[in-house]
């Protein structure tokens, strides 16, 4: 995964023959994008992502995208403005990193309501014209937890049994993931 500021078609192109994915992080026009994805120094990102952009295949790459609650009602525009780019692998995530309102949240959930009918309007149109990924993941765990718990899966490849691992300081998380984990194998 990759903030986009610089593009290395050579690298991309090596990286692809080796059977890599490539992830570049785009939350949509710069008016979404720029809220939250900045530059070092605080400057907006979006014209520099798409610059890198235009020198790579849009096919070669997949889009991750992070719905904020600021960003949460631009969430289907912001879609179609990537796909009108040619960038129709997606993965989208709401923002865990900061709290959201009781109303943010049920904007969130309106949001992917209309989402859902989008893309199976689109895919009843055209299979290709859009491909999700990283959705399996959530189902196959929370529908394999006895009770049905629901489980966060992070940037780490872990799961986790909360979202609140993933709002603490860098490095906290996972600590406390970890010695729950020794803890465990201690206890079997």
């Amino acid at each position: 995964v990759s903030n986009g500021t610089h593009a290395a078609p050579a690298l991309v192109a090596e990286l692809r023959e080796l059977g890599a994915e490539l992830a570049v992080s785009v939350d949509g026009p710069a008016e979404a994008h720029d809220k939250h994805r900045r530059l070092a120094g605080g400057g907006p990102s979006h014209a520099k992502v798409l610059a890198s952009l235009d020198q790579l295949d849009p096919a070669s790459l997949r889009v991750n995208m992070v719905i904020c609650e600021d960003t949460v009602g631009q969430f289907l525009s912001s879609v179609e403005w990537l796909r009108a780019r040619g960038l129709k692998r997606l993965s989208f995530h709401a923002d865990v990193a900061r709290p959201w309102t009781e109303p943010g949240l049920k904007a969130l959930a309106a949001a992917l309501d209309g989402f859902g009918r989008y893309a199976r309007k689109l895919a009843s149109v055209s299979p290709e014209a859009l491909a999700l990924w990283h959705l399996d993941s959530y189902r196959s765990a929370s529908a394999s937890i006895p009770g049905g718990e629901e489980l966060v899966l992070g940037a780490d490849g872990r799961y986790y049994a909360s979202d609140a691992y993933l709002c603490k300081p860098y490095g906290q998380a996972l600590e406390g993931a970890a010695q729950r984990d020794v803890q465990e194998a201690e206890r079997e």
